[in-house]
C-alpha cells in the first residue's frame, strides 16, 4: 500500500523575514520531491517571489506581458 503524504504551509505576521520565507518554501518542495512528487508550478512561482523579493517588480517594469501571462495561468491551476 502506497503512504500519503499531507504537508500543510502557512505564512503568518510573526514570520521574521522575507528570508525565512525563502527557506521555508524550499524546504516543502525538497519534501515533496523527495517523497516523489511533482512540485506545483505555483509553488515554484512563489519560491521565486520569496528568495528574490525585487524579482516582481523587475519583470513588471521590463516584462509586463510575461506576468500577464503568468498570472493567467496561475488563475486557471
Amino acid at each position: 500500500m502506497k503512504g500519503v503524504v499531507l504537508c500543510i504551509s502557512g505564512q503568518h505576521d510573526k514570520r521574521y523575514s522575507i528570508k525565512y520565507a525563502a527557506v521555508s518554501m524550499k524546504e516543502l518542495n525538497e519534501v515533496i520531491k523527495s517523497h516523489g512528487g511533482r512540485i506545483p508550478l505555483l509553488k515554484k512561482i512563489l519560491y521565486l517571489r520569496w528568495k528574490y523579493p525585487t524579482l516582481p517588480n523587475f519583470f513588471k517594469k521590463h516584462f509586463p506581458f510575461l506576468v500577464s501571462s503568468i498570472k493567467n495561468i496561475i488563475k486557471k491551476i
